[in-house]
């Protein structure tokens, strides 16, 4: 499926992953009752916690970035910067509450998801490189042993059990991954530094340069190149006199490349001389009468060896409490996340759901922490009688209305229904 295609179509569903279904209601098959349940869920973002969103949305968009927005930005800096991306699709299926051999409250549960991410560690003076160029750092040594690329594109198939307790009050189960990578590319500086001479007429780059890859010429959307297994657990207590808990503990698990994956590794200096370069992200042309980009990909080919390798997959662990204040109408909820193998920083939600008729939900929202910093956002939940529930809403309403000091865009949006 082409990746525009799949991007398209989570727009129309615009959707979030929620792990644990939203009940719904009874069917009966064969004179035996259980819950079923279906979804279709999406969700999308991308944030830093120190670039705006004015400058995120003009580098995506090949807008206009003058001197005054990147003396904007520079202010904002901080000593370790992070820039994530994140897209996740699912579509899961799920009964529960079943009686099965003598056991009951049994069920289980299945799904196809598709996640890719996009993660980037940089510090001051890689900004002040790539937006202002080199020669500002003439006679200067610059640290890059911060900076850090990774980016993921992988498949799951998931199955698992779920078990409701005698007293109804608590819910828990598994799940077992099968993992299908698609595309993986990751490159670090370790202990790396830029050398821009007095006078400018000569670079060096100095340290251990790490870059694994995948042969990019060959891969499709649909391209399997590398296998592996994961697991989930759940757990969820509900009392209605008392609160709700929900802790969760997803795709923890590997992937082991087996196809077109190569490695690259850069531990001898590597000087440019002879030509003035006041960028070096933006090299001219007549060096080589290529393009950098040209040049940087015949350079990493010839130095790069095939070899087997394989990636921990982002694990994201989950706590999450609620308690209603006035009996089904005012509830107020806090929410922890974190992920494992990943810059994703720990991210704290505070949510306040009011209850109408039964019907709606409003729930304004502050968070702090992932790859951004504050945001205050909204999300809505309308339940379509005999049909299911639709959940929308976004955690970075305050950086689309002011874009210049905050950051962080996207959105989600669950449907559970049934058929």
């Amino acid at each position: 499926m082409n990746i525009k295609i799949a991007l398209l179509l989570g727009f129309f569903t615009l959707c979030s992953m929620a792990s644990v279904a939203q009940e719904i209601g009874k069917i009966v098959i064969g004179g035996k009752s259980y819950n079923q349940f279906y979804q279709l869920n999406f969700n999308i973002y991308a944030a830093s916690n120190s670039i705006s969103n004015k400058m995120i949305f003009n580098i995506l968009s090949g807008g206009k970035i003058d001197k005054s927005l990147i003396s904007a930005n520079q202010g904002r800096l901080k000593s370790s910067n992070i820039f994530g991306y994140s897209t996740d699709f699912a579509i899961s299926y799920k009964q529960e509450n079943r009686d099965f051999n003598g056991l009951k409250g049994i069920g289980f549960q299945s799904s196809f998801e598709w996640h890719n991410l996009m993660e980037l560690n940089f510090g001051k003076d890689l900004f002040n490189l790539f937006f202002i160029g080199n020669s500002s750092y003439a006679g200067k040594t610059v640290d890059l042993s911060s900076a850090n690329y990774y980016n993921l594109n992988y498949y799951q198939i998931k199955a698992g059990l779920n078990k409701i307790s005698k007293n109804k009050f608590s819910k828990y189960g598994f799940n077992v991954d099968l993992n299908l990578g698609n595309n993986f590319d990751k490159a670090d500086f370790r202990n790396s530094s830029l050398f821009t001479s007095a006078i400018g007429d000569s670079i060096s780059f100095d340290g251990n340069l790490g870059y694994k890859y995948l042969d990019t010429s060959k891969i499709s959307i649909s391209s399997i190149n590398g296998y592996g297994v994961g697991i989930d657990v759940f757990y969820a207590y509900e009392n209605p006199q008392l609160f709700k808990i929900t802790a969760k503990i997803s795709n923890f698990g590997f992937i082991s490349w087996t196809k077109k994956s190569h490695e690259f590794i850069q531990k001898e200096p590597i000087i440019w001389q002879g030509i003035e370069v006041t960028n070096i992200f933006k090299m001219p042309d007549p060096l080589m009468n290529v393009t950098a980009i040209d040049t940087f990909n015949e350079y990493l080919s010839s130095r790069s060896f095939n070899t087997k390798f394989h990636t921990f997959t982002p694990c994201k662990m989950e706590f999450e409490v609620s308690k209603f204040v006035v009996k089904d109408k005012f509830e107020l909820q806090a929410t922890f996340q974190y992920q494992l193998f990943s810059s994703f920083r720990s991210l704290f939600i505070l949510q306040s759901n009011f209850f109408i008729k039964n019907i709606y939900q409003i729930s304004p929202n502050i968070s702090y922490g992932g790859y951004s910093a504050f945001n205050v956002g909204i999300d809505l939940k309308y339940n379509i009688k005999n049909y299911g529930i639709i959940y929308f809403g976004t955690k970075y309403l305050s950086g689309y209305i002011l874009q210049n000091n905050f950051s962080g865009f996207g959105g989600f949006i669950t449907f559970t229904f049934q058929l």
